[in-house]
């Protein structure tokens, strides 16, 4: 018996329709069939799946997400752990405080999470989330979760939605990852999906001129290795100006823009970043790295020298240019 996949995991209004021609799917044994051009798709685990298995950058983040979603579950205690200090931790928090902020006097609505991995509870707040990933294996735990209405297995530059389908789109940390000569077709999709009048709010992840950028660029091999490769593949990483000028060019309305990190870090990420070969090459960053491994060993003393450098990464971020950042926070409007 062929079941109207519309009708079987359609959530809140929006439907899943074929990528290809945007026609209308049924599911039929395991898989979604397009009525309109045929096409089959297979369905793993009740997720549905419109990636081809030879897509590369598919296998790169399969990889990426296995051994961490485990990681990621928490027990109740560092749960409550993490809320009781909140106050103190700007680098942890200011993540969910900007994204709050800028959903603060809008509407629930439908909201689609692009590079969702394992998800993100906040979302929930501003209305019903669908999830869409490359990674089956982040899905999969998202669906654990059960925080989300619907998880899809999705190409950001296919997006098997039909016209107009969201009134809110947002994404962290997944822009930086889409190669330059993909960006405008993820855009394009974007604007595609999202309703008239609708918002996205994103954290991009950024190139930059900041003196710790220029340091790293000076080693490009080292570049490489530690701030495109380990950390996730930033192949795509832009000037912050210039990834405004990209949303501008695809005719959205750039509502905010706000730095998300500067020069200054948490001391994790010093020890993350330039704990490595990068200090054979500058006594000063050798000993900071090695204070910054001492401050984050004990909890206490990582939490206070963390609300301090807060504190003095909010000041220097206010008196720099916005290409000084290496990321930034972005709500942009679709224009009517």
């Amino acid at each position: 018996m062929n079941v109207k996949i519309n009708d079987s995991i359609k959530s809140s209004g929006e439907t899943v329709c074929c990528p290809e021609c945007k026609g209308s799917l049924v599911e039929s044994g395991g898989w979604s069939v397009c009525e309109g051009c045929r096409s089959r798709w297979p369905i793993h685990d009740g997720i549905p799946s419109f990636v081809s298995t030879d897509v590369g950058e598919g296998r790169f983040y399969e990889e990426w997400h296995k051994g961490k979603t485990a990681s990621r579950r928490n027990g109740m205690f560092r749960e409550k752990a993490r809320r009781i200090l909140k106050p103190l931790r700007y680098f942890t928090g200011k993540r969910e405080r900007l994204f709050s902020s800028a959903f603060a006097k809008q509407k629930r609505g439908s909201v689609l999470d692009l590079a969702c991995g394992t998800g993100q509870s906040m979302y929930c707040e501003f209305g019903p989330v669908t999830g869409v990933d490359l990674s089956m294996a982040a899905l999969r735990e998202l669906q654990h979760r059960g925080i989300y209405e619907r998880v899809v297995q999705a190409d950001a530059k296919r997006l098997p939605f039909p016209d107009g389908s969201f009134a809110y789109i947002v994404s962290s940390d997944f822009l930086g990852h889409v190669p330059i000569i993909d960006k405008d077709k993820v855009l394009a999709e974007m604007g595609r999906v999202l309703a008239p009048g609708g918002t996205m709010v994103h954290v991009v992840e950024t190139d930059s001129t900041n003196v710790l950028f220029r340091f790293a660029h000076g080693y490009p091999d080292l570049f490489n290795k530690y701030f495109i490769e380990r950390i996730g593949g930033h192949y795509g990483l832009e000037m912050p100006t210039e990834v405004v000028r990209r949303f501008q060019e695809q005719g959205f309305r750039v509502v905010r823009v706000e730095k998300m990190w500067g020069p200054v870090w948490d001391t994790r990420q010093y020890v993350t970043q330039f704990g490595n070969e990068y200090r054979a090459h500058s006594r000063i960053l050798k000993f900071w790295v090695a204070a910054c491994r001492i401050l984050s060993s004990n909890p206490l003393t990582m939490i206070m020298t963390d609300a301090f450098l807060g504190a003095v990464s909010n000041t220097v971020d206010r008196l720099q240019p916005l290409d000084d950042a290496q990321g930034i926070f972005l709500v942009i409007q679709k224009i009517s």
